[in-house]
């Protein structure tokens, strides 16, 4: 059995596997059980299930529960799996985004704090603004959001400035006269500050969404967890 089960984008999930005890009509009459997930693959992470006893752990019909936290790099989630008997004994998939990528994105984040500013680097000693972004979502999601502002602006769903919670990449238009439209993102810590690898500033700092600079160049943001 094959799953290729779309996601809203590449990121950190969990998945839950639902597993029951089977039973179905055979060829000659009467009835077979379903036996024993062999093994289970999600999304290329090996064997996630081998030689599970259904029996041993899930009553007939009442499924049981199996949750793996795993790393999605193409926006499409897949399982692959075979059973001893005929028949498939996976009953249904739940995909959940975790509800703690984007803390751990800050807190990530938050350990460069100081590091200098240099233009065209990506870490991990020195950033600049998309450089940052980029390595703090790789190292935290596996994902290469890439090193350029405007591909980053592309790399999620955008949302209201309203609706922005922590992880979310925040981006600024405006504020390098050379550079037309989006010209700089950092990642949201909340409490309405975020996270950037500053120019201005010469370093990896805290900035605050209010002020009166900040305020006046945002642009928008993209949640990607």
């Amino acid at each position: 059995m094959t799953y290729a089960i779309p996601v809203p984008r590449a990121g950190a999930y969990t998945v839950e596997l639902h597993v029951a005890a089977l039973t179905y009509p055979a060829k000659r009459g009467g009835y077979r059980q379903s036996r024993r997930v062999m093994t289970v693959n999600l999304d290329g992470g090996g064997a996630e299930l081998a030689d599970w006893d259904v029996f041993k752990t899930a009553e007939p019909v009442v499924a049981e529960i199996k949750s793996f936290e795993v790393q999605v790099r193409d926006g499409v989630l897949d399982l692959t799996g075979g059973a001893s008997a005929g028949r498939a004994t996976i009953t249904a998939l739940e995909v959940i985004v975790q509800p703690g990528a984007g803390d751990a994105l800050v807190e990530y984040a938050m350990q460069y704090q100081g590091l200098p500013y240099i233009r065209a680097t990506s870490g991990p000693n020195s950033f600049d603004c998309s450089g940052f972004t980029n390595w703090v979502v790789f190292h935290v999601l596996g994902v290469h959001i890439g090193l350029n502002q405007l591909e980053q602006v592309r790399s999620g769903t955008a949302v209201k400035k309203g609706d922005v919670r922590t992880g979310d990449l925040v981006f600024f238009a405006g504020t390098r006269p050379t550079v037309p439209g989006v010209s700089h993102v950092g990642i949201y810590i909340g409490g309405g500050q975020f996270i950037h690898a500053s120019a201005g500033a010469g370093a990896v700092v805290v900035g605050d969404l209010s002020s009166g600079y900040h305020a006046g160049t945002y642009y928008g943001a993209v949640r990607i967890v």
